[in-house]
């Protein structure tokens, strides 16, 4: 080793750490964003995106359904383009690749080197922007309600400062078999791509017990909250608390189990402690889309090459880059 990685390494942290402090965070790196939100932006005024608002301020998560949200979309345009994806070819196979894979680690109770190393093997991706960084047309459903203003203003209202639309995905969360130990996320943690984000996630398919694997959160637990340190996060890195071990700080009331039929929708700042599939019952699918900001340590690199002009202004800043 070079004499010189240990002081990188440090500099290299210092520098992500400082980078996350609140003046440095909202100040310096989201200077732009922050103009453009005091010039476009508004807090949302009708009676459902304020209760979003408020609880998602308070709390670090709020839950809706996408009727309510969206009023004018259809969640079955949403549905039928969803399991479309899943007959798309190789998808059947990949499904098999990723059962082995699970029923190996299992098993063997083996960790993976290599390639395989941080692999979710329970997670299959059908279509979204985690292999596939090309933004699809703007009247997908999906896109659609990513870019809608209103959700956008709910977004910005959150945040203070007009959001970046980082990321889309559909994931088909596998059942883990008997036995199986909670792995990766399915573990609680926090992620690590910015100081405040917000994601946005639609269950495809019924989340009715635990069983069904639901997204479990801890209420309060964001920047802001009042648990917002307890098993902080170290950025650039995420946090795994060991298993257990945020059960034996944290009080079980203010663990937000997120059951819903299909078309529930589910905001939170995932910066907050946060867990879900762990399906033993039938495969769970749900769309995710993710709202970062300028500040983020992960580069924002969605493109598209279309015409925005029919976009709000938010929605344009969205997609800037």
């Amino acid at each position: 080793m070079s004499i010189l990685q240990p002081i990188r390494e440090v500099v290299f942290k210092t520098r992500h750490r400082l980078r996350n402090t609140y003046p440095v965070w909202y100040r310096v790196l989201n200077r732009k964003s922050r103009g453009f939100w005091n010039e476009h932006g508004r807090i949302t005024q009708d009676n459902i995106g304020k209760t979003i608002v408020e609880t998602l301020k308070k709390e670090g998560i709020a839950v809706t359904d996408v009727a309510t949200l969206f009023p004018e979309m259809s969640f079955d345009e949403m549905r039928r383009f969803a399991f479309d994806t899943l007959k798309k070819p190789g998808i059947e196979q990949e499904i098999a690749e990723h059962e082995k894979m699970i029923q190996e680690r299992v098993e063997t109770g083996a960790v993976r080197a290599g390639k395989r190393k941080h692999v979710k093997d329970f997670i299959v991706e059908p279509w979204g922007s985690t292999g596939n960084n090309i933004l699809p047309a703007l009247d997908n459903p999906f896109i659609k309600a990513n870019l809608d203003d209103g959700l956008i203003q709910i977004v910005g209202s959150y945040l203070g400062l007009a959001p970046r639309f980082r990321a889309f995905s559909l994931r088909l969360t596998l059942t883990s078999p008997d036995g199986a130990k909670e792995y990766f996320s399915q573990r609680w943690h926090r992620d690590n791509e910015d100081k405040r984000l917000c994601k946005m996630f639609i269950y495809m398919t019924d989340v009715l017990d635990d069983a069904d694997g639901p997204f479990k959160y801890i209420k309060e637990s964001h920047a802001m909250g009042r648990y917002g340190n307890v098993f902080p996060s170290r950025p650039p890195s995420s946090l795994y608390p060991d298993l257990g071990g945020v059960e034996k700080v944290i009080p079980a009331d203010v663990v937000q189990t997120c059951f819903g039929r299909a078309g529930t929708v589910v905001l939170a700042d995932t910066g907050g402690l946060h867990k879900g599939g762990y399906t033993t019952s039938k495969p769970r699918f749900m769309y995710t889309g993710t709202f970062f900001t300028d500040a983020s340590v992960s580069p924002i690199h969605l493109k598209y090459e279309g015409d925005i002009k029919s976009l709000s202004p938010l929605a344009k800043f969205a997609l800037e880059r």
